[in-house]
């Protein structure tokens, strides 16, 4: 059995200064949303955190090319809007293909 990629999820991992925990949720909520929302073959985004100190920004791309066309050439590596690099003490982003999903329909799931 294979799994058939239907999407490609972004995910960017962060973790605020003390003390700057609610300015960087802020600034994920407004600037990293305004990055994403119009952007083509973006297919959707989620805020999230603190857990243990650090929050997420997930998005969800139709495939690599979209990201590729967001991120541009450093693709795999963090977009960091003025202002984020000052908030925090650390950084990453991982890409992983998405094969089923109960909030996106990608039309499809599991191939034999």
């Amino acid at each position: 059995m294979t799994f058939e990629s239907h999407g490609v999820m972004r995910i960017f991992r962060a973790r605020p200064k003390p003390g700057d925990e609610d300015a960087f949720a802020l600034l994920l909520a407004t600037e990293s949303v305004a990055l994403v929302r119009d952007r083509p073959g973006c297919q959707g985004w989620f805020a999230a955190g603190p857990a243990d100190g650090e929050y997420l920004f997930v998005t969800l791309w139709c495939d690599e090319l979209a990201v590729r066309t967001f991120a541009g050439e450093r693709w795999q590596e963090s977009v960091l809007p003025a202002g984020y690099s000052d908030l925090l003490e650390s950084h990453s982003v991982q890409h992983v293909s998405v094969f089923s999903s109960s909030v996106f329909d990608f039309g499809g799931g599991l191939s034999d």
